[in-house]
């Protein structure tokens, strides 16, 4: 057998080549074949031309939009030009950062229709995050540790794979429905600022470019976060509450949606505390990020299409789905990123599962409501003004 040795300049022409053909830049491609990316080796993505398919339909639609805005594609000019736009968006933004929080915080409580007590949201405008703030860079393994068996290995590795698709379809999510709050919310914010729309609308479309474009590694020392979210599940006596913090204004709509998104999610976590955050150590790490804002708005579309836009049914479906044991979640997710007959049905089959469950829920509910207006006392309801001798 012959063996064909090539030189790293000819490896480069070869990746960048076929990372033409696939519409995405080389470096990326290269990452994807050398196995660099969160998802290669993951049940839900059979082969790596999937991750390559996905990554260049997302590249297409970024490069499209951007191309519009900015005519160099020099890459430290975009970054000056981005680092103008924030500085920009933090000085108008100075004053109103009170309506601004409130918008965000709105726009997202009516895209769901999320009960007032349903949730306790905390959503800050600050003009950095803070250093002291504790990001987990690098995913979190401890080679000394010792597992049970090997089974615990295996169980280990599952959690993290589900966990590592299910974090893609919460950024993906966020971005898409970033779109629909924001444009939502452009006439208030319009009416406190004419150039805020078009400033962030020129900072998301060049972030969204510099995420391929730009080569880049996240370290602790340089790395700057605009924007994190904090998730506490809550329980029977306390709401769950999520505390969202941000730069600007379309960045808190995301990480408010990415909290969201993340409560209704952690009901596929597995019920065993340490088994569920060593997944999240693993799979949330701050590194997988980018990869997780390339491919993420296109796995939500082929799994939110079926919704048709019914945004009021989303929190009820994403439980479904994340509750779903790994395998049956890796079979189902498997088949509808490959855009299978059978995916697309057993996917309708679920938000139909899910509608019907929301249903029954508003009706409880409304019961619930109409019995605490009454008092009942001895099997009989009295009115309020009854009870305070008024009847």
């Amino acid at each position: 057998m012959k063996r064909v040795i090539v030189t790293e300049k000819q490896q480069r022409i070869i990746n960048e080549a076929l990372g033409a053909r696939v519409q995405i830049p080389s470096h990326l491609f290269s990452d994807v074949k050398c196995g660099k990316t969160p998802f290669n080796g993951n049940p839900c993505f059979p082969n790596d031309g999937l991750i390559l398919d996905v990554l260049g339909k997302r590249f297409n639609e970024v490069k499209d939009v951007f191309s519009d805005d900015i005519a160099s594609y020099d890459n430290k000019e975009v970054m000056t030009k981005l680092n103008k736009l924030y500085a920009q968006c933090l000085r108008k933004e100075e004053n109103l950062r009170d309506q601004l929080e409130k918008i965000c915080m709105n726009s997202v409580i009516e895209l769901f229709d999320i009960p007032r007590d349903g949730v306790e949201f905390e959503c800050e405008l600050v003009p950095e995050i803070s250093s002291r703030t504790q990001f987990h860079i690098e995913p979190d393994t401890d080679e000394n540790f010792e597992y049970e068996n090997y089974a615990a290995i295996e169980a280990e590795d599952s959690d993290t794979n589900k966990r590592i698709v299910t974090d893609a379809l919460i950024v993906g999510g966020a971005m898409r429905l970033a779109e629909v709050a924001l444009k939502n919310s452009l006439s208030a914010i319009f009416e406190l600022d004419e150039e805020l729309p078009h400033l962030y609308s020129k900072i998301i479309k060049i972030n969204d470019y510099l995420i391929f474009a730009q080569p880049f590694k996240i370290e602790d020392n340089s790395h700057k976060q605009g924007g994190y979210v904090n998730v506490m599940l809550g329980n029977d006596v306390t709401p769950p509450r999520i505390e969202a913090h941000a730069v600007i204004a379309p960045i808190l709509i995301i990480e408010i949606l990415r909290g969201c998104l993340e409560l209704w999610a952690s009901h596929g976590l597995p019920d065993d505390i340490s088994r569920a955050e060593a997944a999240i150590n693993k799979a949330d790490a701050i590194v997988n990020d980018p990869w997780y804002s390339r491919l993420g708005p296109v796995l939500w579309d082929y799994i939110s299409d079926t919704v048709s836009g019914d945004t009021k049914v989303l929190p009820t479906f994403i439980m479904n789905l994340c509750s779903l044991p790994d395998n049956e979640f890796n079979e189902l997710l498997r088949e509808v990123f490959v855009r299978t007959k059978l995916g697309r049905e057993e996917l309708s089959k679920l938000v139909e599962k899910s509608k019907y469950e929301d249903d029954y829920s508003s009706f409880e509910y409304d019961i619930r409501q109409k019995q605490s207006e009454r008092g009942i006392i001895e099997d009989e309801y009295f009115t309020e003004e009854e009870l305070n001798g008024q009847g």
